[in-house]
């Protein structure tokens, strides 16, 4: 799927923020990898990669605090 590509590049090389997608998408979908996103889900990350970045970080932010 090519939005899945965009979402990849949209995210980056970083390992670090990599595992906070990943733990994001986990809690919020119940899903381990990019690609088992629902695709409704993906165009929205494409359509607003900054929202989806705040969530991201509020989501790990809020669990290192606890």
């Amino acid at each position: 799927m090519q939005e899945i590509g965009r979402v990849r590049r949209l995210i980056g090389n970083n390992p670090e923020s990599n595992a906070m997608v990943l733990r994001f998408i986990a809690h919020q979908y119940g899903v381990t990898s990019l690609a088992d996103l629902p695709a409704k889900v993906v165009r929205a990350i494409c359509k607003r990669p900054a929202a989806f970045a705040r969530a991201v970080k509020q989501h790990c932010e809020t669990h290192l605090l606890q």
